[in-house]
């Protein structure tokens, strides 16, 4: 069987971005948007030596519900953000009070939202409406490991727009660069 070089760099990619998806890195500065309905946030084990509280926050960054406090792994609570006054494609604003070190506050999404201007959390898409958020809970970034503070949100929440993943984009390059070099033979 003959397969044309210019179907060869398609199948890879295909091959590849299906391969990839079952495990996706965290992405760091993502944040979580409100859906409709129920939220529930799962306490997942951590790496901290720091007390801290998960809250989630308005847009104006004031807790506004004192999600749940240094539990052990598996403690589970369930809230409404619409109770909250969140609509429906709202972004909803986690973060995390370090209470051991002078009650700093850091939050999922762009550096520029926490005191030292460092990206604190980072957002790894499980599937199927799953995802963890693992925090950094150290002025400065710390060790920048992201498992301090791990919470695993289900139910009402979407991340932002995937963004395709570096390795992906270069594939689809060379699967470019091919076709092309393949047009230029052919005539």
């Amino acid at each position: 069987m003959y397969i044309k070089p210019l179907l060869v760099p398609g199948l890879v990619v295909m091959f590849l971005s299906c391969a990839s998806g079952a495990h996706a890195v965290p992405i760091l500065g993502d944040q979580l948007f409100y859906t409709g309905g129920d939220v529930t946030v799962e306490s997942l084990p951590v790496s901290s030596g720091f007390a801290s509280e998960l809250g989630l926050y308005d847009a104006t960054f004031t807790r506004v519900l004192h999600i749940m406090d240094d539990e052990p792994p598996g403690v589970i609570v369930t809230f409404d953000p619409a109770d909250y006054g969140f609509i429906a494609g709202d972004e909803l604003f986690f973060g995390i009070r370090v209470i051991s070190d002078s009650d700093r506050e850091y939050f999922m999404g762009p550096a520029i939202r926490n005191p030292d201007g460092v990206l604190h959390a980072g957002v790894d898409n499980l599937g199927g409406g799953i995802f963890v958020v693992g925090f950094e809970d150290l002025f400065g970034g710390g060790d920048l490991d992201y498992d301090d503070n791990r919470f695993q949100f289900e139910g009402a929440v979407t991340p932002t727009a995937a963004v395709p993943e570096p390795a992906t984009l270069s594939l689809v390059g060379l699967g470019l660069v091919a076709a092309r070099r393949y047009r230029r033979r052919s005539k």
